[in-house]
């Protein structure tokens, strides 16, 4: 179409004037498609943002700079306007003739001014119902957070660098135009240079961080760097009282997210949801912040620890939403990993989670931790759904996407169960567990080679051992599977149960005569060896009869499995080793009894 003696070409987010061709970004073409569609008519910034944002989360500079962004491409001059006025306190007006590249109806019947003749208002509606309806796929860019680094000498402070990383992660993770890649604090600018860094992490966008608390003083430098050429496109320093370290979070967060719409025109969350830091007393938030800094490690020690800080926290804040989330995560894991199966302690995660969302409905821990305790007491649906809200929530919540991508996964759902697993290693690279999850999608979708990239970085325990061993068994390799069973120690397997391992020399007489079958028949007469069939753990039992093909004792200790927890269910539901005898009545029978309804 034209406007006035311009050209525009909405399809190539181009103008065209005086021979010159100006790019604009989509959603800078998408308001003048918008305004050139309503002519005669004042349109407001609201009415801009719900048409072509969409979200809760833009503010109203995103609309002014697209409007700036047209009128430099079209030689415009807000004080003296021939394309785009401003209506003070309304909105916005074009005022230049849109026009075909054709001629046009008789001036004397229609004026010319504001009107457009049906077959260009068509188009350029036609135009904008596909860009709202059905938007083009978002071109996605990858962007790594570095840990912020704590300048202190004193560790006691690195939860106010931690604190940071978090707001700028959480942030990044709303805008749907950017794959966000967090990175654990073994990774540091310091430690590998910039292509060393984005090579190593995918991305083609880094942030870093320092953090620095001098006296009662917080002071912060923020740099986004391109990793091409190692570009500094943006940098801020800041310096506040150590007091308002959640306005100091905010200004960060805000002034990245203007860097980064200047620099990709991506929209702008101005609405962050910050249930994490609704106190007001930075006692109670830095005890939350080293909480999860202790519970990361997962260890019975650590899970006390996180705890304690949590309840602190609580004390001093009663009305502290995310305290008592927390509060109810450290009890879930404690009873999650065995480590205390006292029903109390199941209670006390339950009540803790529903006082969180009583004192703070849009807190997204809560949500995320009430649909892994409704995984696990059968409501797969409940949980389902307290995880996408949780989601909504917390986009950047990476535990919830690798449990619902898990329990999308073993229900049958790969490819929506894929989004949400990749997602969760980049959110969270180091959580073995979610390497697992990894490891286990690419096995059921046949691609071994990245499912041993997945388990190589998941660390040596037995679960991830066996399942590895696993993958090299679906690809053929036996020699290599059982050569990674041997590498499995003696002792407790598992997370929640304690199947104890053959001894080494057992082991390697099996491998020696049988390979990786001959090791799993020896796990196999290890286990049933006191009682003389699979009741101790019929469902583990089952596993191993299915994948040595010895149907019949398999569907025995089916027949007599009820099974303890979810990871059992969700095993029966979707593993493949069982994929063989899915269409057996049998089998059908086995999980009717025992995989809940979703």
């Amino acid at each position: 179409m034209k406007v006035a003696d311009a050209e525009v070409y909405p399809e190539r987010n181009l103008v065209q004037r005086d021979g010159v061709d100006t790019p604009l970004t989509p959603r800078s073409m998408d308001v003048l498609v918008y305004l050139a569609a309503r002519p005669g008519e004042t349109v407001t910034a609201e009415q801009l943002l719900d048409a072509i944002w969409e979200s809760d989360y833009i503010a109203d500079n995103a609309v002014h700079k697209a409007i700036s962004e047209i009128r430099q491409a079209l030689g415009d001059d807000a004080k003296k306007p021939r394309y785009i006025r401003t209506v003070r306190s309304r909105g916005y007006l074009l005022v230049a003739d849109v026009l075909e590249d054709q001629p046009v109806p008789d001036p004397s019947r229609t004026p010319r001014r504001y009107v457009i003749p049906l077959s260009i208002a068509l188009l350029v509606c036609g135009f904008i119902v596909a860009r709202v309806f059905w938007p083009a796929e978002p071109q996605i860019t990858s962007i790594a957070v570095l840990p912020f680094e704590n300048l202190n000498a004193d560790a006691d402070q690195q939860w106010l660098s931690d604190g940071m990383t978090a707001e700028a992660i959480d942030m990044l993770s709303r805008i749907s135009e950017f794959r966000v890649v967090a990175r654990s604090p073994t990774l540091r600018a310091a430690a590998l240079n910039v292509d060393a860094i984005g090579g190593q992490l995918d991305a083609r966008f880094m942030v870093e961080g320092k953090v620095l608390r001098a006296d009662e003083r917080l002071r912060v430098n923020v740099r986004l760097v391109r990793v091409a050429d190692g570009a500094t496109l943006w940098s801020a320093r800041f310096d506040e009282p150590l007091e308002d370290v959640f306005g100091i979070q905010t200004k960060v967060a805000v002034e990245l997210a203007e860097a980064l719409h200047d620099e990709f025109g991506v929209a702008t969350p101005s609405k962050l949801r910050r249930s994490r830091y609704l106190t007001t007393d930075v006692r109670a938030y830095e005890l939350i912040v080293k909480g999860y800094a202790a519970q990361s490690r997962f260890s019975a020690q650590g899970l006390h620890d996180a705890l304690r800080l949590y309840l602190q926290a609580s004390t001093i804040d009663p009305t502290y939403g995310q305290a008592y989330a927390s509060i109810g995560s450290a009890y879930y894991w404690l009873w999650i990993l065995g480590l205390d199966r006292r029903e109390a302690v199941w209670a006390d995660a339950k009540t803790a989670a529903q006082r969180a969302l009583q004192l703070d409905p849009d807190n997204g821990d809560a949500h995320v931790l009430l649909g892994d305790i409704n995984l696990e007491e059968g409501d797969w649906s409940a949980a389902q759904q307290m995880w996408e809200k949780g989601l909504a929530l917390s986009p950047g919540h990476g535990h919830a996407h690798g449990e619902l991508g898990r329990f999308l996964l073993l229900t049958g759902r790969v490819e929506q169960a894929r989004v949400h697993i990749l997602r969760a290693v980049d959110l969270d690279p180091e959580d073995q567990r979610v390497r697992f999850i990894a490891g286990l999608l690419h096995v059921i979708e046949g691609d071994y080679q990245a499912a041993f990239a997945q388990y190589e970085q998941g660390g040596s325990d037995v679960i991830t051992l066996w399942s590895t061993a696993y993958a090299h068994h679906k690809a053929g390799d036996d020699v290599r599977a059982g050569a990674l069973l041997l590498r499995i120690p003696d002792g407790p397997l598992g997370f929640e149960r304690h199947t104890l391992w053959p001894a080494r020399p057992v082991l390697e007489a099996a491998f020696d005569s049988g390979g990786f079958l001959g090791v799993q028949r020896a796990v196999l007469d290890h286990q049933i060896r006191d009682s003389g069939d699979c009741t101790a753990e019929p469902i583990t039992a089952a596993l191993l009869f299915a994948i040595l093909g010895e149907s019949e004792r398999m569907f025995h200790c089916l027949a007599i499995a009820q099974p303890a927890n979810a990871t059992e269910r969700l095993n029966i539901s979707g593993h493949p080793a069982f994929d063989a005898y899915r269409q057996d009545p049998r089998f059908v029978e086995v999980v009717r009894r025992v995989v809940p309804r979703y």
